[in-house]
């Protein structure tokens, strides 16, 4: 599970790369030309090519069913990337009434979170560096994570 984690957006460009290539030539094998293929090919991932009923090829049809699929999950992917950061605010106003507030997730305050969150209290974490290793640890442990700067007052509140 970890290596798809790791590799998942490099497979995922890998097989859009693949399905365009497949599509372009499965397209000027029924004698398109090359930049008639090319444009069909974008097209299709968005499900805006019509054919007629001899051009389809097996590798028009894979790139025809793929490439919508990976452009469909890379959009949704960015869409939850995006709003991660809205709904743990949301949740932390709606649900979250006695909690604790971990200024950065460094070394102390990871090790601080696992003991907090293994009493079973509700914990809130403010960190300010987005690469931070620590981020995702703490989302899977349960914890609500806001990024921002702890020094400041709107941060805080």
């Amino acid at each position: 599970m970890k290596t798809w984690k790791k590799y998942k957006w490099v497979l995922l460009g890998g097989l859009f790369l693949i399905c365009l290539v497949f599509g372009v030539w499965g397209l000027v094998e029924t004698g398109k030309r090359f930049l008639d293929a090319c444009y069909l090919t974008m097209q299709m991932i968005t499900l805006n090519v019509g054919f007629d009923d001899g051009e389809k090829t097996w590798k028009v049809e894979m790139a025809r069913f793929v490439l919508p699929m990976i452009v469909g999950y890379t959009a949704l992917a960015a869409i939850w990337i995006l709003a991660q950061q809205h709904i743990s605010t949301f949740r932390l106003r709606l649900f979250v009434n006695d909690h604790f507030v971990i200024c950065g997730l460094g070394d102390r305050g990871m090790a601080l979170a696992r003991d907090l969150i293994a009493k079973k209290l509700q914990l809130v974490a403010i960190e300010i560096d987005p690469n931070n290793s620590n981020r995702k640890a703490f989302s899977e442990l349960g914890g609500i994570l806001i990024e921002g700067d702890a020094r400041e007052a709107s941060t805080l509140q």
